[in-house]
């Protein structure tokens, strides 16, 4: 499994989480996601991981005075909010699709008594 899916995957369980849609991408966007090196991200992410961390205002470049995601969204209109949650969605969406199978949580099957 590739550190991106991991930090996307985690991100994903945020924002399907309790609490406001804010509150839920603040907590995503974890240190781990906004510190990722771009070579972490397979190449064809990059451009939406880029698209996200532009929305969210990720510009900074000393590590020690990095603002948290709680910082970035806090700058955010309910328009940008919901619009860098599509955008870990598609990310996560596009990771996933280049796991191998058997690092996936479950398989799908169309018998519902093969999970038995």
């Amino acid at each position: 499994m590739s550190t991106a899916w991991i930090t996307f995957s985690r991100a994903m369980k945020y924002l399907a989480g309790p609490g406001d849609q804010r509150e839920r991408l603040a907590h995503a966007c974890s240190a781990d996601m906004l510190h990722m090196k771009r070579k972490e991200i397979p190449q064809e992410v990059r451009a939406e991981f880029d698209a996200l961390l532009h929305l969210i205002g990720k510009n900074w470049t000393a590590t020690a005075t990095a603002p948290t995601g709680t910082a970035l969204v806090r700058a955010l209109n309910d328009a940008q909010i919901a619009q860098a949650a599509t955008k870990v969605l598609v990310i996560y969406d596009q990771l996933t699709r280049y796991q191998p199978t058997s690092s996936m949580p479950f398989t799908l099957s169309n018998n519902p008594k093969a999970g038995e």
